[in-house]
């Protein structure tokens, strides 16, 4: 939805603290909103973003050297063997590349 269908600035908001009760200054804090996207997905350039559904090691094994940085945050726990992983994103960047 973020990616795909969104085409403007802070298109969304939402109230994360909404359910807060503590470590606030106010009762106020808890209708704080926040607003994203920060930038407009529609203008960022496909050619340089790869999010894609399935096996990482199926999807990425033919792709040596390709990459200048790799984010992992969201999907590194779901390695059967970490070790591949780790091989893979190794093979995966380039020269200087950052993971």
């Amino acid at each position: 939805l973020l990616l795909n269908c969104t085409n403007r600035v802070n298109a969304y908001r939402i109230f994360p603290y909404i359910h807060q009760t503590n470590n606030t200054y106010s009762p106020r804090g808890h209708l704080t909103p926040v607003s994203f996207p920060d930038v407009d997905p529609s203008q960022i350039s496909k050619a340089h973003l790869s999010m894609v559904a399935g096996d990482f090691q199926e999807i990425y094994e033919n792709q040596e050297k390709k990459w200048n940085c790799i984010a992992t945050c969201f999907f590194i726990d779901t390695a059967n063997n970490i070790i591949e992983y780790i091989r893979l994103i190794s093979k995966l960047l380039k020269v200087g590349g950052y993971w």
